[in-house]
């Protein structure tokens, strides 16, 4: 499988999207980088090794939640429940990288933490519980699971940018 990334055309966050969403959808186990020498544009290897760490930041931080999160599910009834939920298992690192980043950049980590999040909280077996409550957030009569973890992870991101910004003080 091939992935075509055309820096000069591709906004970062949505390179890293792409790339991200191509290594889940076709299990990459392995990446083979390609393009211009330095020689040809200098600035090449600075802007590639900067997508393959946001890259491979990312896969590995999907991956790094503690196997006990991973392997218990959890059924809280309300979007609040999840969010507190999530909070208590993710890494404090990820915790401040959610909360520093900017609302649109938070897109980048739907496919690896939006699945954790229907798979964690029964989203697909029919909590109904949780879907109501999403139901109720959203204002919408009906509501997907794929939607649910979407607005639970927006849930998540405001909460975060509550507790977890890092402030400047003089």
């Amino acid at each position: 499988m091939i992935i075509h990334i055309d820096l000069d055309k591709s906004h970062p966050v949505a390179a890293v999207k792409a790339i991200v969403y191509w290594i889940e959808r076709y299990k990459i186990q392995e990446l083979n980088v390609a393009g211009p020498r330095a020689s040809r544009d200098p600035r090449i290897h600075d802007e590639v090794k900067n997508l393959v760490l946001s890259v491979l930041h990312l896969c590995a931080d999907a991956l790094a939640l503690p196997e006990s999160a991973v392997n218990k599910p959890i059924i809280p009834a309300t979007v609040g429940e999840a969010v507190e939920d999530l909070i208590s298992v993710l890494p404090l690192h990820d915790k401040s990288i959610l909360a520093q980043i900017d609302r649109i950049d938070l897109e980048v980590f739907r496919p690896f933490l939006g699945k954790f999040i229907r798979n964690r909280y029964g989203l697909w077996k029919g909590n109904k519980m949780l879907l109501a409550s999403c139901r109720a957030v959203s204002g919408k009569e009906d509501i997907h699971p794929d939607d649910a973890s979407i607005l639970i992870m927006d849930e998540l991101w405001k909460r975060l940018r509550e507790i977890h910004v890092l402030k400047v003080i003089k």
